[in-house]
């Protein structure tokens, strides 16, 4: 069974698999006969950071839990890459995105926070990005705004 450093190791060296935009704010992915979609969805108002989803589509609709599809580093470093685009793109204020918790007895119940978090501190530097993380009992909230 792999560490969980070895896990966080693994998906950081994961190369991004080719994706593309379906429209603004829409992006599309595909793993393994697996589709994937990146979605953000713009503030209100321009102080405001834009929310970031991703899922699996799964029988037309998206599913938000990437457990037990063997894809998790490509898919993670896909997301990521997209965001970053995004970002290029687009200049927003800030993102925001949440990592729920997994109940599972015996498990632990952060590792996908744990792994979030250690993705957004690699590919946001303190010095540009102001990183708030909030645990909301089942969930964590993420928010990073430009300073």
């Amino acid at each position: 069974m792999k560490s969980f450093t070895d896990f966080l190791s693994e998906t950081f060296d994961t190369k991004p698999v080719l994706w593309t935009k379906i429209k603004e704010g829409f992006y599309k992915f595909s793993i393994n006969h697996n589709d994937y979609v990146v979605m953000f969805q713009s503030p209100l108002y321009d102080s405001k950071p834009t929310k970031v989803d991703f899922g699996l589509i799964k029988d037309g609709d998206v599913v938000f839990t990437l457990t037990k599809t063997g894809e998790t580093f490509s898919v993670l470093s896909t997301v990521i890459d997209v965001i970053k685009s995004y970002i290029l793109e687009n200049n927003p204020a800030g993102l925001s995105f949440s990592a729920r918790k997994e109940v599972n007895i015996g498990k632990d119940s952060s590792s996908r926070a744990s792994v979030y978090l250690r993705l957004v501190t690699k590919n946001f530097s303190p010095l540009e990005w102001d990183i708030v993380v909030k645990d909301k009992g089942l969930h964590v909230d993420f928010t990073i705004m430009r300073k």
